[in-house]
């Protein structure tokens, strides 16, 4: 039951650092584009 939680706390964990990090790029490219 805990190997399967902490599976899915990580699984969920690296999805928003995925999501973060295509923000954050897709951020950094409007800025350069704008300035």
């Amino acid at each position: 039951m805990e190997d399967n939680y902490l599976d899915i706390l990580k699984r969920s964990y690296i999805e928003s650092y995925k999501e973060d990090k295509y923000y954050a790029e897709s951020l950094a490219a409007d800025i350069e584009i704008t300035h």
